[in-house]
């Protein structure tokens, strides 16, 4: 669907008042559910960071948001790694070379909204950033299937590559998680829907650190 921030979040809330889709866009906003329910009444409208991260919020969920689709791509792509959390406002405030403090946080905010325009520099800049970053947009998904090959050898091959491949791909996304970016909360749910996973990850790639290690862990099981 294409349409306005207000369009696309009433269509994503268009079954009546779900309880569990306005929970996923405030945990997302960082606001609570009530605001949510003011926003869908049109009672209140999202202003500020809780805009911006919206409108990436639903075209994460496949909307065409007309006032995304109307910037400049160049501070589309960057506003698209803010807005998913993976740069802070004072990343941007800092990389832009703006006044630190609320005023150089307006700035960067009319800039991603679309209603401040940008030198030739500073959209170099933006350029940049996005190029040296947007692979975190990109996450490799890595799908270990059990093949018949002809000899034991090849099949741990198969297996070590693709270990590699999800280590190389958990990296970033775990580095951002523990980050400031993230809340306790999201990260405590994390844990709760892998169901003691996380752990267990944590021990095996202990084991994998070294030798060493692996033998003393083992001993210890």
């Amino acid at each position: 669907m294409k349409g306005s921030t207000q369009q696309c979040l009433l269509d994503f809330l268009h079954d009546g008042f779900e309880v569990n889709k306005a929970q996923l866009v405030a945990d997302f906003v960082r606001v609570d559910v009530e605001t949510i329910k003011r926003w869908q009444a049109k009672k209140q409208g999202a202003v500020g960071e809780s805009l911006i991260r919206l409108r990436y919020f639903l075209e994460s969920k496949g909307y065409s948001v007309a006032e995304l689709e109307s910037l400049d791509e160049r501070v589309r792509n960057v506003g698209r790694l803010y807005g998913l959390r993976f740069f802070d406002l004072e990343r941007l405030v800092e990389e832009l070379d703006y006044t630190r403090g609320q005023n150089g946080r307006d700035q960067v905010l009319a800039v991603l909204r679309g209603v401040r325009g940008l030198s030739n520099p500073r959209f170099q800049i933006l350029e940049t950033l996005y190029k040296k970053y947007e692979y975190l947009l990109k996450p490799k998904t890595t799908t270990l299937i059990r093949p018949q090959l002809r000899t034991i050898s090849e099949s741990h091959a198969t297996i070590i590559e693709a270990l590699v491949a999800s280590v190389q791909t958990m990296l970033p996304l775990a580095e951002h998680v523990v980050s400031e970016a993230f809340t306790a909360k999201e990260r405590e749910r994390i844990r709760e829907v892998t169901k003691g996973g996380v752990s267990r990850l944590s021990l095996l790639l202990t084991k994998l650190s070294g030798e060493a290690a692996r033998s003393a862990l083992t001993k210890q099981q």
